[in-house]
């Protein structure tokens, strides 16, 4: 019987607010700002000697903005006095009616990361508390907060970890919500941290109190920005941290923007808490009165600039390739960042059957770092015998970057519970321990980052005391390889661990000693390899491929380790052939659809030997339809 391949996607939406512009490296937009207020008579002999208007609301250029040009706009004509800081409107013995002022700006906007490249040692040692103390309002420090930010704090020494660190917890923990948008009822963050919610301005301040509590100087920003919650421009708060050395570095947690804005945020102001007015009033008078009305900021964009392209490094490898419906997947999304400074990205899970757990992650990764995150799957459970279904997983990151993968199900194949693709991510999702002593130093090598299950591998480790007293009774370890020893002054020993047995999938390596008062961990990242791993990721065609014309079948071919003699075939064809294979390579194909018309799928056998000479062969099958097919062949491919 011919069996028949199904396509199941279904689509996660994001659970936080996704911007539609964060690919641009820029945005030319055109800011207005809109102001009223009547001037009403209520004596005969009332007037008004003078009345001013002062606006610190406004666009000024900064790292990631340029005004390109702003004009004033008042009617009935005002006396305007235009400064760094200040826009001030003066109306000397104005009549009554409605006084109308404002202004429009048109500025460019840039998607910049700041290019932190070296680690800022915290605690930090700042004598300045003009940022670092309680707002006058609303960000206050109580000694709940000091004892979470001590908690979270605890033992790091990198400013850029402590400040993420913070800023996750604030965006894991604090809901957004609209019930206190209204201004009269905005909370102080000693209220917003016990109630745990709050809306763009709360949370920041809350944020803000965080980071002060810790001698960390932080800006309260204020400004507008474009979210498709509601598809407009809206009024926002974020954060700027100081960086000895860089500068003022923006953090923003509830879009999850950590060191780098998306192009849509304007800053307009700057200040020590969200209290601050927008606009200030002076006048001298009697007999008359003032009613303001509300400002109304709107925003449009005039330009985009060109994609930023490519930032990160991304691929998502699913544990299992192949499984029984209703089977449990462990899935693997590896980021590179091949940047010489910090970046953060928030990983957004967009296609899968069944996701446990939410589809958003954030994190943060140091110069030239490698990192993995994880989820896990659930496929469908109603499969028919003797068909087979597939099941197509996609992944994004906050720049767009994205990577795919197909998984394969039917009634036959092997089943994996939940259990063991927990048990699975228990030995890839280490958790680091803070790993700095003063005393005590362990650092761990392997002689290749990764082995295959068949071969015999050492870990060496290096334990030295940087202090100045002897530590005795100390346990370096490996699992459950214990290895006792003591150190003197200045003194250093090496350790040898034996890596036989090592389960496959494996990804860190977790190394420790520890005394009775001092304890180290060191991390190797290191993959125990059943076979090199060479497969094919993010496979690209159309959908249906045309009878008569050509297609492009696009596909990356991917290794974890070194691949000779590698051959690839399509149908049983060949079509690439490799010396070897050791770094990513992008393949095209072109093909017919008539040429595929009878098997409705593609299948890749891809063959070759590792480092070892030890042969390799993986098949992947991937289904195809075909459109503008003659009905003689529909018939005929309905028979063979």
């Amino acid at each position: 019987m011919k069996k028949r391949v199904f396509i199941l996607i279904l689509l996660l939406l994001p659970l936080a607010y996704a911007q539609d512009y964060n690919d641009y490296q820029s945005l030319d937009l055109l800011l207005t700002f809109n102001n009223s207020f009547d001037v009403t008579q209520t004596k005969s002999d009332g007037k008004i000697e003078y009345l001013d208007a002062e606006i610190v609301f406004f666009p000024k250029d900064t790292f990631s903005q340029q005004v390109l040009s702003l004009s004033l706009v008042h009617n009935p004509p005002a006396i305007t006095d235009h400064t760094a800081n200040t826009i001030t409107y003066s109306w000397n013995n104005p009549k009554a009616g409605k006084i109308i002022y404002g202004y429009k700006s048109t500025i460019k906007t840039k998607n910049v990361i700041i290019p932190i490249r070296n680690e800022i040692k915290f605690p930090l040692e700042i004598t300045d508390d003009t940022y670092t103390k309680e707002g006058e309002v609303f960000i206050d420090i109580n000694d709940e907060i000091k004892a979470k930010v001590a908690e979270l704090a605890s033992g790091e020494t990198d400013l850029y970890q402590v400040v993420f660190k913070i800023a996750k917890w604030v965006s894991e923990n604090i809901n957004y919500n609209t019930t206190t948008l209204t201004a009269d009822v905005v909370q102080k963050s000693s209220w917003v941290y016990e109630n745990k919610y709050g809306v763009c301005d709360e949370i920041s301040n809350l944020f803000i109190s965080m980071l002060r509590s810790l001698n960390i100087p932080t800006k309260y920003i204020s400004g507008t920005v474009y979210s498709n919650v509601n598809n407009d421009w809206e009024p926002h708060a974020w954060a700027e941290i100081y960086f000895p050395n860089y500068g003022w570095v923006p953090f923003d947690v509830t879009f999850n923007q950590y060191g780098w804005l998306d192009p849509t945020h304007v800053k307009l102001l700057e200040s020590l808490d969200s209290g601050e007015a927008s606009v200030t009033y002076k006048w001298k008078g009697y007999g008359m009165n003032i009613t303001l009305h509300d400002i109304q900021v709107s925003s449009e964009i005039v330009e985009k600039g060109q994609n930023v392209g490519d930032v990160l490094e991304i691929s998502l490898n699913p544990l299992r390739m192949e499984a029984r419906g209703g089977s449990y997947i462990p899935i693997e999304v590896r980021v590179k960042n091949p940047y010489d400074y910090y970046i953060t990205t928030t990983l957004t899970f967009l296609n899968a059957p069944e996701l446990l757990g939410k589809n958003l992650k954030t994190i943060l990764l140091k110069p030239g770092e490698e990192k993995s995150v994880y989820w896990t799957i659930k496929l469908p459970l109603d499969v028919k015998k003797g068909y087979t279904y597939t099941t197509y997983l996609k992944v994004k990151d906050s720049f767009f970057d994205s990577a795919s993968a197909i998984v394969t199900y039917t009634k036959d194949f092997e089943y994996m519970s939940l259990d063991e693709a927990q048990g699975i991510l228990s030995l890839l999702d280490v958790e680091e321990e803070k790993t700095y002593s003063k005393e005590m130093e362990l650092d761990c090598k392997t002689p290749k980052p990764y082995m295959f299950t068949y071969e015999h591998a050492n870990a060496v480790c290096t334990l030295k005391n940087k202090g100045n007293t002897v530590i005795n009774d100390i346990s370096v370890c490996f699992k459950e390889d214990c290895k006792k020893t003591d150190l003197s002054i200045a003194d250093s020993k090496e350790f040898v661990f034996d890596l036989n047995s090592l389960p496959a999938m494996t990804r860190k390596l977790t190394f420790s000693a520890k005394s009775k008062d001092i304890e180290v961990f060191d991390y190797v990242s290191f993959s125990a390899l059943e076979n090199p791993g060479l497969k094919i990721k993010n496979l690209n065609y159309p959908e249906p491929m045309p009878y008569k014309e050509i297609s492009n079948v696009i596909m990356n071919l991917e290794t974890a380790a070194p691949v000779k003699n590698v051959l690839v075939k399509l149908n049983g064809d060949e079509v690439f052939r490799f010396n070897d294979v050791a770094e990513p390579k992008e393949l095209t194909i072109q093909i017919r659809g008539k040429d595929i018309v009878f098997k409705e799928k593609m299948i890749f056998e891809i063959s070759g030997v590792d480092e070892n000479n030890k042969p390799y062969l993986i098949k992947q099958e991937y289904p195809a339809t075909i459109s503008n097919v003659p009905w003689y062949i529909r018939i005929l491919a309905s028979i063979f």
